[in-house]
């Protein structure tokens, strides 16, 4: 929070609270730099992975009327290991992975970890021997190494940013879940009510540090952790009992989430029983004890994994998905190319803007349909052009730079075109293995 003397209460409240907004949205525009290239690659590199992997959609009758709580590596997650213990069979356990060497050290073995962030830090992949007795649910744009053994099985997730692509349907079926968060912890909330969970508890869910990082001190603190200390030195949130405590500007995001989770969940069972952490409006704020008295313990069904039939079909059709977005993206650099042509006699003839102008309404109609993979991987990109456009003063200065963008956006499918191209020599091997 910021104090100054000479603002009245109602002042005050409104600059802290703006403060706190510009801090997330630095945080996100940051990622926004890196993330949709990053993703898409990963995403597309992934996809001879994830033809043999279930999709959490075949959960569903795991998680429908079930409780469910998700627990995080606060540091308030000490005080109620003991408490879980005793009850955790009475929840569907879901961690985040940061939190399981601790539980898995306390006795507990949660049914699911979670992951999503799309970086390698396999610096977080626990450690412990009972790893192998949890499945990992993840974003099917995550980093190859999460894909890798240790686990029980992976379940993948849809991310967000290329849910709507053809592939996306065959892994996860026309009815895939959509989930769009920045926290790990508010994904697996809106993972379990997509899925038809009864309720919701948080553990461990401290989104501060005042009290210090994580439950564990094994689990490391990054230098981007070190850099956003340095830059927040001072901001603050509301603790659940009114307290003033020492926050992240990423964690005053992840608050917001799950404040926009109760607007949008008003009459599911929103219950956070972090011992010491964040108030988070529209949440229930309880102890872990007490919460236990309010639910019955159910049985946890089976989980069923994907059969030879399934994946030999979903390798059939990733397949016929790659071969057709590398159609799409060449006739993306005929188009461009034919387009390039004309802006160059525009800039020289002064001529062929009725001809440019068509081709242009093309490219945009490619991209928000068979070439909106392209239009995500180059969303850095395009922000910088539509930035730039207002500074050009003469005609001919629009001219250059659209051919400038094309010439990015072309570079770009080129790039995609050549990852389809190892995808399709990946499917072809694992077929012949």
């Amino acid at each position: 929070g910021v104090l100054s003397p000479s603002l009245d209460d109602f002042e005050q409240s409104m600059v802290e609270t703006l403060l706190d907004l510009l801090s997330s949205v630095c945080i996100q525009a940051t990622t926004q730099k890196w993330l949709p290239q990053l993703t898409t690659e990963q995403y597309l590199n992934n996809l001879p992975r994830v033809a043999e992997l279930p999709s959490i959609m075949q959960c569903e009758d795991v998680f429908r009327d079930a409780q469910v709580v998700i627990v995080s590596p606060g540091p308030s997650l000490r005080q109620d290991l003991e408490t879980l213990k005793a009850a955790h069979n009475q929840f569907i356990v879901v961690a985040a992975l940061k939190a399981v060497d601790a539980l898995l050290d306390a006795g507990i073995v949660p049914d699911f970890a979670i992951w999503q962030d799309p970086r390698d830090h396999s610096i977080y992949l626990p450690v412990h021997p009972r790893t192998a007795e949890v499945s990992l649910i993840l974003s099917d744009s995550c980093h190859a190494n999460f894909f890798a053994g240790g686990f029980k099985t992976h379940f993948v997730y849809s991310d967000f940013n290329l849910s709507s692509l053809p592939m996306a349907a065959v892994i996860h079926g026309e009815d895939g879940l959509r989930v769009g968060a920045s926290s790990v912890s508010t994904v697996a909330c809106l993972l379990a009510l997509g899925l038809g969970c009864r309720g919701i508890t948080l553990v461990g869910q401290d989104l501060h540090v005042s009290n210090g990082h994580y439950v564990s001190d094994s689990v490391s603190i990054t230098d981007e952790t070190i850099e956003l200390l340095d830059a927040s030195e001072g901001l603050t949130c509301k603790g659940i009992n009114g307290e003033q405590l020492e926050t992240l500007p990423n964690y005053l995001s992840f608050i917001g989430e799950f404040e926009q989770i109760a607007l949008a969940y008003p009459h599911e069972s929103l219950v956070n029983c972090t011992s010491h952490g964040a108030f988070l409006a529209g949440w229930e704020h309880m102890g872990l004890s007490e919460r236990l008295n309010q639910i019955e313990t159910s049985e946890k069904k089976h989980i069923s994994i994907v059969n030879p039939t399934v994946i030999a079909e979903r390798k059939s059709a990733l397949v016929e998905s790659c071969v057709s977005l590398q159609e799409s993206l060449r006739l993306w650099l005929k188009s461009s190319g034919a387009a390039a042509d004309l802006l160059m006699d525009a800039i020289e003839l002064g001529s062929a803007q009725i001809a440019l102008g068509m081709h242009e309404k093309k490219l945009r109609e490619l991209l928000d349909g068979d070439c909106q993979v392209l239009k995500y991987y180059c969303a850095g990109v395009s922000r910088l052009v539509a930035n730039s456009v207002p500074s050009c003063e003469e005609l001919e200065d629009t001219y250059r730079m659209s051919m400038d963008y094309y010439a990015a956006m072309d570079r770009a499918a080129r790039k995609l075109i050549s990852i389809c191209d190892d995808v399709l020599l990946a499917f072809a091997e694992s077929d012949r293995g």
